[in-house]
């Protein structure tokens, strides 16, 4: 094992960070998957709720599939 300092990069970080920085996560990555279909609903005249109708099944649906 290794035995001097320890690059910033490879520091573990507290817990309560870690659980802010994956919550942050996985916040960011449910948004990134809805923001796509809203441009292209916008572009196309669309209504927000058909743009986002599946993409809330599709995220959600494993999710709760999973817990059950």
């Amino acid at each position: 094992m290794k035995t001097g300092p320890v690059h910033p990069v490879d520091e573990m970080l507290p817990a309560g960070m870690l659980f802010a920085f994956g919550l942050q996560h996985a916040l960011v990555m449910y948004a990134g998957t809805v923001a796509v279909p809203l441009v292209f609903a916008a572009a196309m005249s669309l209504s927000a709720d058909v743009a986002t109708t599946p993409v809330v099944t599709i995220n959600w649906l494993p999710s709760a599939q999973t817990m059950a």
